[in-house]
């Protein structure tokens, strides 16, 4: 009996300190709970432009919109994390955008535009010990969403800008570049998330072609092939 009523004063104080730490730790309300929000689909990664008609097109209401109070939610490419364990966002995070103000009134006019950095579902990671970028295709989704709002409870989050260094001790004249041909078109047992793409069959012999513009013919290139 007293072993018994120590293990349940254990239980209870454990329980105790997990809700503790959800009271401090969780965030109850996420950020789309308040406001007027416009979605914004990607499916290349590089930087986006809105320009005051894509605005207008999105349904804003671009009469006097303050330049400071745009901004932008959203938590990238890529699938979230298999592991419970693995560290995720709570909840949408603000990125930093650039705005153009062509006469910096702080008001955004028809001349006035967004610059954000946008990105694709599918990734790359880097391989530390191959040297290798891994290719990951996103299995749920062939778009990245982000989120735009006028918030003019405070000012948006804005790219800063870097100084420029003088006097250049090295010149930058190649870089690795990749590409992957991923179709996701078969499933061999018509469930689960193992996708392959054409089918050799009757068709014993395909083509793919890859397109890389300046390309460096004496570098070694790496190929990955499944099938």
């Amino acid at each position: 009996m007293y072993k018994f009523a120590i293990m349940s004063k254990t239980s209870y104080s454990i329980l105790v300190c997990v809700l503790f730490s959800a009271n401090i730790f969780g965030q109850y309300n996420s950020v789309l709970a308040q406001g007027d929000w416009y979605k914004i689909a990607t499916n290349k990664t590089g930087i986006y432009k809105l320009s005051y008609s894509s605005l207008e097109n999105l349904g804003v209401e671009v009469n006097n919109v303050q330049t400071s109070a745009i901004k932008l939610y959203g938590n990238g490419g890529g699938m979230l994390p298999k592991l419970n364990s693995d560290f995720r966002h709570d909840d949408l995070v603000e990125n930093a955008i650039k705005i153009y103000d062509a006469n910096s009134n702080g008001v955004f006019e028809s001349a006035d535009y967004i610059l954000f950095y946008g990105e694709s579902p599918h990734i790359w990671d880097y391989d530390a010990s191959s040297g290798l970028f891994n290719h990951q295709t996103h299995l749920f989704s062939d778009e990245v969403n982000y989120f735009l709002t006028i918030d003019n409870q405070s000012e948006g989050k804005r790219i800063k800008s870097k100084p420029i260094l003088q006097n250049a001790t090295k010149t930058i004249r190649s870089f690795n570049t990749f590409s992957f041909h991923e179709s996701e078109s078969e499933n061999l047992i018509r469930s689960g998330k193992e996708w392959f793409g054409e089918r050799f069959d009757s068709q014993n012999s395909q083509d793919f072609d890859f397109y890389f513009p300046n390309l460096d013919q004496f570098s070694p290139l790496s190929i990955k092939i499944a099938v």
